[in-house]
């Protein structure tokens, strides 16, 4: 089995998800990060050209990741260079969604909805 782990963690992570494996008897054949799991099936199903470029951008709801990887001889992808915050993410944009909704709801004559109910509703919205 290959098993796709996030690109940020550690050796000691990577170790503890090869235990784990052993532990649940699972044949674990390599351990790759997700962004390059995303190019191989990308590849794979569109029959990428040799040379070709991926930006992998990654929103959790936490963190925020992009990663560019290269298939120069479509036989072998690199890595050449991955950034990210592990404090802006996905939640963020919620945030500001949620925010920016409110704001307009409010100048348009709306009245602030109590906690709970309704504003739980819109900001399970803001997040679809």
């Amino acid at each position: 089995m290959v098993i796709s782990i996030p690109i940020s963690f550690s050796i000691s992570q990577r170790n503890a998800v090869l235990v784990a494996g052993k532990l649940s008897k699972i044949r674990t054949i390599k351990i790759i990060n997700d962004p390059l799991a995303t190019v191989l099936s990308y590849a794979y199903l569109n029959r990428c050209p040799y040379s070709e470029n991926f930006l992998i951008i990654d929103f959790g709801s936490s963190k925020f990741e992009a990663t560019v990887i290269s298939n120069r001889t479509n036989k072998y992808f690199k890595t050449l260079a991955v950034r990210g915050d592990t404090t802006f993410g996905g939640d963020c944009f919620t945030d500001w969604i949620f925010k920016n909704t409110m704001e307009e709801f409010l100048k348009k004559g709306g009245r602030e909805p109590k906690q709970g109910g309704i504003k739980q509703k819109l900001r399970e919205k803001c997040e679809e």
